[in-house]
């Protein structure tokens, strides 16, 4: 089942289903939904189809938000990787989905400077890739809300973990409160992959590095989280990380 965000994706997510399985299709075994949950949730005229998806309020904007409306039943009933690699004669982005990624691409890739202000073609013609200075402006996953810092510093004396947030002015303020254990059962023959027990993995690190265990965790236990919702807390487990309470 899959919520729209660009043809891209689908044709991906459709490789996915078919992937390391032999035959051909014979019936339906993807369900594509008219539109996404942003297009309901939001006002008319917004953009919806964006991270992911190539639509943007000014120069990229759907008319419609329905893919009844944005594909022809040639770009869906049978989806292939067609649609993204053989562009039609005639663009039209306002009201086709696959047309509109085509027409994204062109701007960006060819440098249409009245609609697309970073072009790729100042990749190579600047030699940006010997600097930072792209990255610096265009942050990779940008949050526009904020992130804030933590430390989970590891208390020798109780044996405990403190979850401690890192102010802006770089003092330090325990917020124990914030972290909750969440419980998860496996069942039998089932186990994590990988190393979990952070306190045994920061205290190997931390005799390899000949550091204290409180200046190891400073140095390599941080984590950044987002600071919309932060006062709600967060839900951890070892192997699964956190999620918003």
């Amino acid at each position: 089942i899959v919520e729209p965000s660009s043809m891209r994706s689908i044709i991906q997510l459709a490789g996915r289903v078919r992937r390391h399985r032999a035959g051909i299709c014979q019936t339906p075994n993807i369900y594509l939904l008219d539109t996404n949950i942003k297009s309901l949730e939001r006002p008319v005229g917004t953009a919806t189809y964006c991270r992911p998806g190539f639509e943007q309020k000014d120069n990229f904007l759907l008319e419609s938000h329905r893919l009844s409306d944005l594909l022809d039943p040639d770009q869906y009933t049978i989806i292939d990787a067609k649609p993204r690699i053989m562009e039609r004669p005639c663009l039209q982005p306002r009201t086709n989905l696959v047309d509109l990624e085509h027409d994204h691409l062109r701007a960006v890739m060819l440098g249409d400077e009245r609609r697309r202000k970073m072009p790729a073609i100042y990749w190579w013609e600047t030699r940006s890739h010997l600097s930072g200075e792209l990255q610096r402006i265009q942050p990779f996953r940008y949050d526009l809300h904020g992130r804030v810092r933590y430390i989970l510093l590891y208390d020798e004396e109780y044996a405990t973990l403190t979850f401690t947030r890192i102010e802006r002015d770089g003092s330090e303020t325990p917020v124990k409160h914030l972290l909750h254990d969440l419980p998860f059962e496996r069942v039998d023959g089932v186990s994590f992959w990988g190393e979990t027990d952070y306190v045994q993995q920061l205290e190997q690190l931390a005799e390899e590095r000949g550091m204290a265990l409180e200046d190891c965790a400073r140095r390599f236990g941080f984590l950044e989280l987002p600071e919309r919702g932060a006062e709600n807390g967060w839900d951890y487990h070892p192997a699964l990380g956190l999620k918003r309470r």
